[in-house]
């Protein structure tokens, strides 16, 4: 057995020792390992080639000053949350002073407002729910009319046999 002397830059390593006693055996020639050496410079060119690295060098860098100033403008717009807005005056033309100075009371009846529209917006779900029981209640008083008109019926039946028999019975009497 070899021994390697790791401090000797001229002896052979294990891989190249592996290499030597497959080429004496045949299992490779010479030209299937330059295929195969040619095959991992293409399958690598793109991470090694100085061309690919530098298209991604610029495409990096052009992502960098892109975040920057993505960054930059969050700050500006940081800072300028972070200013009181008091004593600052927003610029109105003299045509819209009409309409400013009605924004207020707008606003107030808005917010009054506010109440009862957030109360029928939450209702709206339940609004089917309700036109179906409502429609139930509309077949029940349909059918309770129906009852109804039967008994009325009975009545006005009951009522004419009653007026029949009363009239037979005074007819006899006289």
């Amino acid at each position: 057995m070899q021994t390697n002397n790791t401090s000797d830059p001229t002896a052979p390593n294990p891989a190249a020792c592996f290499l030597q006693r497959c080429l004496r055996s045949g299992m490779l020639t010479q030209k299937s390992l330059d295929v195969k050496l040619l095959e991992l410079q293409h399958n690598t060119a793109d991470i090694t080639h100085p061309k690919c690295l530098a298209e991604r060098y610029k495409f990096l860098q052009l992502m960098n000053s892109h975040l920057e100033k993505i960054v930059q403008e969050k700050m500006m717009l940081k800072q300028r949350l972070v200013k009181p807005v008091h004593r600052q005056c927003l610029p109105v033309e003299a045509n819209c002073h009409k309409h400013v100075s009605e924004l207020p009371s707008r606003m107030i009846q808005v917010i009054e407002d506010l109440s009862p529209n957030l109360q029928l917006i939450k209702s709206i779900p339940l609004l089917s729910q309700k036109v179906r029981i409502m429609e139930d209640l509309m077949k029940m008083m349909a059918s309770e009319i129906l009852k109804l008109k039967e008994v009325m019926e009975f009545i006005v039946k009951w009522r004419e046999q009653q007026k029949n028999m009363n009239l037979e019975y005074l007819d006899r009497k006289d």
